[in-house]
């Protein structure tokens, strides 16, 4: 994770620096990205991915928003050439 940085000043972060750092994690899925700017401050990214995972599993969000980020991850098998660094990593291509 040496893309990420400290926990403490991505709480301080505005939203579109916060949104750029976050998708790094997250890909583009922006419903996600904003109810986890809005529930900043995080103690760890531990918690950060707790509140992801709490918010993902909240049976009140709607079918839409859960396939919109569903979809921001690549699909299985896509084309190398668009997943971002990663992405190729996470899937164990050496760059």
């Amino acid at each position: 994770m040496s893309n990420l940085i400290p926990i403490s000043e991505l709480n301080e972060l505005s939203y579109e620096e916060f949104i750029n750092k976050i998708n790094i994690l997250f890909e583009t899925a922006l419903p996600l990205a904003n109810a986890l700017y809005s529930s900043r401050p995080f103690a760890s990214y531990t918690s950060l991915i707790s509140s992801a995972t709490e918010f993902i599993q909240n049976p009140e969000l709607p079918f839409s928003q859960k396939l919109e980020i569903i979809n921001a991850h690549p699909r299985l098998g896509e084309n190398k050439k668009n997943l971002s660094s990663l992405s190729l990593k996470e899937q164990g291509i050496k760059l």
